[in-house]
């Protein structure tokens, strides 16, 4: 049989490795090339002898990628970039929603004005802000943008490398706060700061199981009320949009007296044998019509369960007349290593992870899968404990079911929870 298509119309599929890879080093060399053209407007030299990108090599990047928007990854790591640099790099983030993966490591300012990066604006989901001097109220500031915001402000970020900063335990204490209404960060690393073990425990804290305090249940409850009151008014914006349909579909019901003839006129006809036929074909239209119009009334009924977006809304559940809640088990990759930690953290891990284990069950795409704490402050002793934190982590990792008697016995919940 002949091909009858032209030789130019080739799908994506088709076409040869060394086709695309040409057209993606057009694209590469295009952006690079009005890149270029905005340096020598600013007349900036293009190959310093030291890397330091400056704010007229930022807002050249600005203007290329406003005609260029294809580059989704940017690595800009000991760059001298001030204050206002990471403003600038804001508004490309606000601007355009092809960053996907940003690198900013060694590059501290004063102001630590990082959090501008968290905000949700944009689609960035990789953050890394190694050796930039953060220190805990940079972190706070951080803690506070990825918190939890009703949509569609919500964080979108899923990765943030915060190794080698000045993070102590009040700092700690804000990344523990930010995780207990987080659900969007899968990966964070605090790998060589100075956290001892009260800010690595407030960390652990927001994994487990806990009771939500004054604030939180008044909060609960006012955004339930906000959206029984939502709920209240999408019933009467429906039955008013149907109020005009229920006049139609009662007179399309059929009347008491057709009704009946229409039954003595069957009775007569049962006794004579036939066989089954589709004769009653109308009567079933009829009913189908009628189901057809009284299935466009409203079916939201005023015990129609409330849903809210928020985590304590979807997680906590009332017993012992508290309100727990489950805890974080979106967070899978921890990085606590060369930090200030003792033998008494790895005993906090064991326990949240034989808790989330119990919890999820088989299912082990959630919780905690990965932790490093290597280079803390263990001793011999913790060495047992060591091996069976490496043990819990194995059989995350492999998807291998704990037994009961594994699961069940460690999973003690602290005084202040009970």
């Amino acid at each position: 049989m002949v091909d009858k298509r032209s030789r130019y119309n080739v799908s994506i599929k088709e076409m040869p490795m060394s086709l695309i890879n040409e057209t993606s080093r057009i694209s590469q060399e295009n952006f690079l090339t009005e890149f270029l053209l905005h340096c020598k407007e600013y007349e900036v030299d293009c190959s310093p002898k030291f890397v330091e990108v400056s704010i007229s090599i930022l807002d050249a990047l600005y203007l290329t990628l406003k005609k260029y928007r294809t580059l989704t990854v940017l690595r800009l790591q000991n760059c001298g970039i001030n204050a206002y640099g990471i403003i600038q790099i804001y508004s490309m983030l606000m601007d355009f929603n092809c960053l996907r993966d940003l690198n900013l490591d060694g590059n501290p300012n004063v102001q630590e004005n990082y959090h501008l990066l968290c905000k949700s604006v944009g689609n960035l989901s990789y953050l890394s802000l190694q050796f930039c001097k953060i220190t805990d109220e940079g972190v706070k500031k951080i803690a506070e943008e990825l918190q939890y915001a009703d949509p569609p402000n919500g964080p979108k970020l899923l990765a943030l490398n915060l190794g080698n900063n000045r993070i102590g335990d009040l700092g700690a204490l804000e990344i523990g706060r930010m995780l207990r209404t987080n659900r969007s960060v899968q990966s964070l690393i605090l790998t060589g700061n100075r956290i001892c073990d009260d800010g690595a425990a407030l960390i652990i804290q927001e994994l487990n199981m806990s009771r939500l305090t004054h604030d939180e249940i008044v909060d609960l409850r006012r955004r339930r009320f906000d959206a029984l009151i939502l709920q209240e008014k999408m019933l009467n914006d429906l039955y008013k949009a149907n109020e005009n349909e229920i006049p139609k579909i009662v007179e399309d019901l059929p009347k008491p007296e057709n009704l009946e003839a229409r039954k003595n006129k069957v009775s007569k006809k049962s006794n004579k044998p036939k066989k089954p036929s589709l004769s009653n074909s109308s009567s079933k239209i009829t009913v189908e019509d009628n189901s057809k119009s009284i299935s466009r009334l409203p079916t939201l009924g005023k015990n129609t369960p409330i849903e809210i977006d928020h985590p304590f809304g979807k997680e906590s559940t009332a017993s012992r007349g508290m309100i727990r809640i489950s805890g974080n088990f979106v967070l899978k990759h921890l990085n606590i290593s060369f930090n200030h930690l003792s033998g008494a953290i790895i005993k906090k891990l064991i326990a949240c992870l034989l808790y989330q284990t119990y919890m999820m069950r088989s299912d082990t795409s959630k919780g905690l899968l990965y932790v490093r704490i290597e280079g803390n402050e263990f001793n011999q002793d913790d060495e047992k404990d060591l091996m069976e934190l490496e043990e819990i982590l194995w059989y995350r990792q492999t998807g291998e079911y704990l037994s009961s008697e594994d699961v069940e016995d460690p999973i003690i919940l602290e005084k202040s929870d009970l």
